[in-house]
């Protein structure tokens, strides 16, 4: 009982002095991705790649039979988006959206496996992209800098709707609150262009 006491009294203290925990909460103004899968989000410590980005264009690739639901979770993603930056609407024709650069990418579809079946799973990715220029060659590309996944069980048809919202809005939390802190001085809020 005594060694059970101890280990509970030094783990305690670990995580309270490394910042994990304080009062029971964790603040934004401390690295918000301690509580994500690092498969998913590095862990960064400095030179977060989110720092400094401006605008984004929103792209999401959803391919679902129910185009009516397809539209109600774009809604839920453009007011989360509305909730820490501007939202802009923009036609086709439009390229102002590409000139800024970065791309805010979610997709979902179902997982397959090495021989083309399905499993019983989706898949739900949210990914910022952002253009570089390779030094050597001169050519442009957009890597992705920073991702997010979330998955559920069934394919995404079989899904339910309230369950899908809900896995998009974990992801864009996850996002926002990445976000914030690599850019808690910026004053000015983030445009977002969304092609109707």
């Amino acid at each position: 009982m005594k060694s059970v006491f101890i280990y509970l009294l030094v783990a305690a203290t670990l995580l309270t002095s490394n910042g994990f925990c304080r009062n029971g909460s964790i603040e934004i103004d401390q690295n918000p991705n301690i509580s994500l899968n690092p498969q998913d989000v590095p862990i960064f410590y400095d030179n977060n790649p989110l720092t400094g980005l401006k605008a984004f264009t929103v792209i999401t690739s959803f391919p679902l039979k129910d185009t009516d639901m397809q539209k109600r979770i774009g809604q839920s993603i453009e007011k989360a988006l509305g909730g820490i930056g501007e939202v802009i609407h923009l036609k086709d024709n439009d390229m102002r959206g590409f000139g800024a650069g970065n791309v805010f990418l979610i997709q979902m579809g179902n997982i397959t496996t090495s021989d083309g079946s399905e499993m019983p799973v989706s898949r739900l990715s949210l990914s910022i992209e952002t253009p570089v220029s390779l030094d050597k060659t001169g050519m442009k590309t957009f890597p992705i800098v920073w991702s997010i996944n979330t998955f559920l069980q069934g394919n995404i048809d079989s899904s339910s709707e309230a369950n899908l919202t809900k896995a998009v809005q974990k992801l864009i939390g996850d996002f926002v609150q990445s976000y914030q802190y690599a850019n808690r001085d910026q004053t000015k809020r983030p445009v977002f262009y969304i092609y109707d």
